[in-house]
């Protein structure tokens, strides 16, 4: 009787032992799966930030002393998804909204302005906006091209409204 108690027991330390393993693998795959998610989301919001910055640079090319501020996470923001033609014909982007704080001439002036980032991935599920065919890229509207798609729109809205103030004085 002795003996099988002890057969017991040992078979009982030896399930319990493997079940400490295997606790044990499966909490490192979940720490190593949230470790492996938590870099790839920094390095694509660290590529956003800096597709932001290079649109910056570029309208500010003139300016010999622009510093821009490191990449900071809280100044992206996601502000969803929209179909647009960018050039590449219409797309399904993911719009990003980044602000950039920048100082010039010695610091004497500082400026944060909002850069609209798109980002197209071939991946996609097939759907309205998605070509597998067409590379993942991004797009990164910058101060220049947002000053003037708010000229256009406001130009536009002129006009619109200068037809309806002459179709009323017309009717």
């Amino acid at each position: 009787m002795a003996e099988n108690k002890n057969d017991e027991t040992t078979s009982g330390k030896v399930l319990n032992k493997l079940f400490e393993i295997i606790g044990g693998i499966l909490a490192l795959f979940i720490i190593y799966s949230l470790w492996n998610n938590y870099s790839q989301d920094k390095f694509f919001y660290k590529e956003i930030y800096q597709q932001a910055e290079t649109a910056l640079r570029r309208d500010f090319e003139n300016v010999s002393d622009l510093e821009v501020d490191e990449y900071d996470r809280d100044r992206i923001t996601e502000l969803g998804v929209t179909v647009c033609d960018l050039g590449e014909g219409n797309l399904r982007y993911q719009v990003y909204n980044v602000s950039v704080h920048a100082t010039y001439y010695n610091g004497s002036y500082k400026i944060s302005p909002d850069i609209k980032v798109y980002y197209y991935d071939n991946s996609q599920v097939t759907a309205e906006g998605v070509d597998p065919s067409v590379p993942s890229h991004y797009h990164a509207s910058g101060v220049l091209e947002n000053f003037r798609n708010a000229y256009s729109e406001a130009e536009r809205r002129g006009y619109e409204a200068i037809d309806k103030w002459k179709q009323k004085m017309t009717e």
